[in-house]
């Protein structure tokens, strides 16, 4: 937390330089291809290649983002897991997903492909729902702040498509068989 107020502070004064990543994208990854009505579900933010275009000496200190674009009539925001090689500063910042690290994260103690944080859902209808994560760089808590780069933006979608609970087939057969039994009764009267 104490890594975040320094950067808050650095970027209130202007001193903290910004610019973008050219090499560094940002995914949102739903973990489940089906979600059906009453699902809970989780989808992974994923940086690649956080350090590509960036030199050796360089650090993560921290990131914070809000949900953008969620369907609220079909999906329920239910919570959120910051990575663990992170302090979870979500509540503290008011945001979506916030987490800081000291004394950073260098490209040795990173992996290509790192989950940020995961988020979780529950599927209220049937139908096709947009989710989206957002970082603005306006507010000093949001995006991917680095040590000697400027922070860098956080911006992913994804589309999902809720499927109605399907009718179990025992229940089909059932409905069948009683239907059967009413007209061999009805015959019988």
């Amino acid at each position: 937390m104490k890594t975040l107020s320094c950067i808050l502070i650095l970027t209130a004064v202007g001193l903290w330089p910004t610019a973008d990543a050219a090499a560094l994208s940002l995914s949102l990854i739903p973990r489940s291809a089906t979600v059906t009505v009453g699902d809970t579900f989780a989808a992974d933010v994923v940086a690649h290649d956080l350090f590509g275009d960036a030199d050796s000496d360089e650090l993560l200190l921290a990131f914070g983002l809000n949900l953008g674009d969620l369907d609220d009539e079909r999906l329920e925001w239910t919570g959120v897991s910051v990575n663990p090689v992170f302090s979870d500063d979500s509540a503290a910042v008011g945001l979506t997903a916030a987490g800081s690290t000291f004394p950073g994260l260098s490209a040795d103690d990173t992996p290509a492909n790192m989950t940020l944080a995961t988020l979780y859902f529950r599927a209220l209808a049937a139908g096709s729902a947009i989710v989206g994560i957002r970082g603005d760089l306006a507010d000093p808590n949001q995006g991917l702040i680095f040590l000697n780069r400027g922070p860098v933006a956080i911006a992913a979608d994804f589309n999902l498509s809720i499927v109605a609970v399907p009718l179990p087939t025992g229940a089909l057969l059932f409905a069948s068989g009683m239907a059967a039994m009413l007209v061999r009764g009805g015959r019988r009267a």
